[in-house]
């Protein structure tokens, strides 16, 4: 965006000196010392100015790329001075917290399945206890191949201890809890 940017202080200089040269035509032509018209074309010449500011600023945004969250970026795809067409990955972008675990539950266990169920997910290489999250999302139809249902549980992450594509070992209580003498 250098060549837009140089554009940009330009325009603005000469959106400066619109402003200054209306204002000096608003005290003239109450006095009556010019006439109406140089003083519409003195507020037609700043607007224009203000509106080409507007296009150069638009151009310069639709440049520049930044991403709808926060996260830890991965390795850029791109070299710099690359010209990139819409849709292009530029750089893998990963939310941290939460973080989502994604994994199978078989056919039989299912229907006990609920979203807002606890998950507990426990990584060998992490041994300082295991990470409690909950059920968010069902899938309506089980594979075909393993006759499992995909469930996601979403994981808090504060810390940031878990990095997406780990694996982990998903624990599901299913059985709801009853009291018995």
């Amino acid at each position: 965006t250098r060549q837009e940017q140089a554009q940009l202080a330009a325009v603005e200089a000469q959106r400066d000196l619109a402003r200054l040269n209306f204002e000096r035509m608003q005290n003239l032509v109450i006095d009556g010392a010019i006439s109406r018209a140089d003083y519409d074309q003195a507020a037609a010449q700043q607007k224009e100015t203000e509106a080409r500011v507007g296009e150069i600023r638009a151009a310069i945004a639709r440049k520049t790329i930044r991403a709808p969250f926060s996260g830890i970026l991965g390795i850029r795809q791109v070299n710099l001075g690359e010209y990139l067409s819409p849709g292009d990955p530029v750089v893998p972008l990963q939310a941290p917290h939460p973080i989502y675990v994604n994994f199978g539950v078989p056919q039989q266990d299912a229907v006990r399945a609920r979203i807002g169920r606890t998950v507990r997910a426990t990584i060998a290489d992490l041994p300082r206890g295991g990470f409690k999250g909950r059920f968010t999302e069902l899938e309506a139809v089980r594979k075909q191949e393993t006759r499992n249902v995909q469930v996601q549980a979403t994981l808090p992450n504060r810390d940031g201890r878990l990095r997406p594509g780990m694996f982990v070992q998903a624990a599901v209580i299913l059985g709801d809890s009853q009291p018995v003498v």
